[in-house]
This record gives structure tokens, C-alpha cells and sequence, in this order.
């Protein structure tokens, strides 16, 4: 009796397993991009007061600063996923991103990361995710991509 084709390429990864290679990739994130700047925001930390945050009393330093950050996060998940189809945690799960259209571009894995970096939209993102019958991210469905299983 011949063997049963593996369907591995199309079985969906769980959603434990995306929020956990999440969570490894923003540990790697904090050492990588974060720490270099850990000095000059403790300094920060100690000279801004609460109700700053509200008004526009924030230094431009530290506004450059969290630009930065978000942007080399955002380069940290989407040149990963781009070239090599998974990130660090993804790797680690064995897990990996597909595009559903087409051959997987550097736009798509913008678009299904850009989320990651502004916190209103990742919280927009997890809450279709928890809602959706798929169990999929938003926009991981407008960019046409899944993760699926390795």
C-alpha cells in the first residue's frame, strides 16, 4: 500500500505555537535592539515625569529612540520572514510563513508585520485572531499569507 502524501505544507500552526515563537522573537528583540538603548532611557526614566507622556515635554531624542526601535523591529521580523520564510522563533517552533497568492514578497511580510510595532493594531490584530473561525491574524489574511507547520 503506497504512502500518504504528508500534508505538513498545509497544516495550519497552532495558535500556542505563534504566540510562542512571538514571545522568543521579542526576547531576542529586547537583547538585540532594545538593551544598546537600555543606559540613555534608565536616564530618561529618572528626569520624565508621568503626566509627560500626555503633553509634548518628551525629549525628540526619545522619540527618535522608539522610531528606531520600531523599525529595526519591524526589519527584525519582516527581512527573517522575507528571506528565510520564519524568524528565530519561528525556527525554533518549526513553524514558517507561506504566501496563499503568490510567491511571498518583502511587501507581504510587511504588511502582516507592521502590527508587531504599533500597539493599537496588534491589539486589533489579536482580537480578530481570537474572534476569527480561521484563527487567523488580520493581517496576516490581508497580506495572503499563514503560518502553517514545517
Amino acid at each position: 500500500m503506497p504512502k500518504k502524501a504528508k500534508k505538513e505544507e498545509s497544516k495550519k500552526a497552532s495558535i500556542l505555537k505563534r504566540t510562542l515563537a512571538y514571545i522568543i522573537d521579542n526576547l531576542i528583540i529586547g537583547i538585540i535592539v532594545i538593551y544598546p538603548f537600555q543606559n540613555y532611557l534608565n536616564k530618561i526614566n529618572k528626569e520624565i515625569k508621568i503626566t509627560d507622556i500626555f503633553t509634548s515635554n518628551l525629549t525628540s531624542d526619545l522619540y527618535i529612540i522608539f522610531l528606531t526601535i520600531a523599525i529595526l523591529s519591524l526589519m527584525y521580523f519582516s527581512l527573517f520572514e522575507y528571506y528565510l520564510k520564519q524568524t528565530i522563533g519561528k525556527m525554533i517552533l518549526k513553524i514558517k510563513v507561506i504566501s496563499i497568492k503568490k510567491e511571498f514578497s518583502f511587501l507581504q511580510a510587511l504588511l502582516r508585520n507592521i502590527s508587531k510595532v504599533i500597539d493599537i493594531l496588534l491589539i486589533i490584530d489579536i482580537i480578530y485572531l481570537l474572534l476569527s473561525k480561521e484563527k487567523e491574524r488580520l493581517f496576516g489574511k490581508l497580506s495572503y499569507t499563514r503560518v502553517i507547520e514545517k
